[in-house]
């Protein structure tokens, strides 16, 4: 994925992978490390908690640079989520169409649309609000160039919008309303891109 990009500092990462879906319940296993810092640190994982990958820290999300949130952000792995695309495709070669996800939430960071996000010749509006986002990708099917498929969406609401990068113009919302900030893109055809209403992500 060239045009999606990931960075920031503070960045925590915890994975508990096993064999065929099985891995240690390390809640139940008091097993700690002191580091050169003196902090201790616990292994805490428990077994609702098999297989997962959850990262976090002060990340700014760069989505093909038209769209980028910043703040703190939780990172998680969705593996094996089966997907239906806007234009109906829920299987490719006779089997269900499945792709590998990645999720990214935030209760609050700053979330910019416009051109050339992430740059000091950022142009657009800037609002504060949650969001979440996921990012994937899918060897079941191809684009018009033979490339697995990829997707990205976005989806935020705000109550607030100002102008960035552009000094003599002023923006404003009505007290109460809500700007709905969505993008759902693929490098496939044009309408195939996820259907979220028809693909129940767990």
């Amino acid at each position: 994925m060239a045009d999606i990009a990931l960075s920031g500092s503070d960045f925590v990462l915890s994975v508990n992978e096993g064999v065929e879906g099985k891995a240690v319940s390390w809640a139940e296993q008091a097993i700690s490390h002191t580091f050169s810092d003196a902090e201790q640190k616990v292994l805490n994982f428990g077994i609702e908690q098999t297989g997962e990958l959850i990262a976090s820290g002060d990340l700014a999300l760069s989505l093909a640079g038209m769209a980028q949130a910043s703040g703190q952000i939780e990172i998680k792995r969705l593996l094996d989520q089966a997907l239906t695309l806007a234009d109906g495709t829920s299987q490719a070669d006779g089997e269900s169409l499945v792709a590998d996800l990645l999720s990214f939430s935030a209760a609050e960071a700053e979330l910019f649309l416009g051109l050339d996000a992430g740059t000091a010749e950022a142009t657009g509006v800037k609002l504060t609000s949650g969001f979440n986002a996921v990012l994937g990708a899918s060897e079941q099917i191809q684009n018009a160039s033979a490339e697995d498929a990829a997707f990205y969406a976005m989806q935020a609401a705000a109550e607030s919008i100002e102008f960035a990068g552009l000094t003599d113009l002023a923006l404003a919302m009505q007290e109460g309303e809500q700007l709905i900030l969505a993008v759902n893109q693929s490098n496939l055809d044009v309408d195939q891109v996820i259907d979220f209403t028809a693909s129940e992500l767990e």
